[in-house]
């Protein structure tokens, strides 16, 4: 009986997750409302005392991807290689990049960066989000 208690709780804590996804990395983004067609591929944190440090892979209509770029100044900057060898923990599938996008926050008391690399139709993208 207690098992499947467990097991229940964790479903239901993994759909409420997946169903509030999209609108966390909306607001890790600083962009609301968050598009629709925004999907949560794969997440990473870091646990450092004094930094936050959230990586993920989504997959966007490319219609929907000029509005990733809405909540801060960001900068296009060179591209090249891939997700893999642009970004240090190894979320998602590799593909090669595109494009760069890079924006410095002002709101970043202490500093940080948040850089959005995407593959040429701007479907997948990686978001690598550091404030310190």
């Amino acid at each position: 009986m207690a098992l499947g208690v467990i097991i229940i709780t964790i479903v239901i804590v993994k759909v409420i997750d997946d169903h509030e996804a999209p609108n966390n990395i909306a607001k890790l983004l600083n962009i609301s409302p968050t598009p629709k067609s925004l999907r949560l591929l794969d997440c990473s944190s870091v646990w450092v005392p004094t930094d936050v440090v959230v990586i993920c892979a989504i997959e966007i209509d490319p219609k929907d991807f000029p509005r990733l770029l809405e909540g801060y100044e960001f900068i296009q900057v060179q591209a090249d290689g891939t997700n893999y060898s642009n970004i240090p923990d190894k979320v998602g599938k590799d593909f090669p990049v595109a494009y760069n996008y890079v924006a410095y926050p002002k709101n970043f008391k202490d500093g940080g960066q948040i850089t959005i690399i995407a593959d040429q139709d701007k479907r997948l993208a990686i978001i690598d989000y550091y404030e310190e």
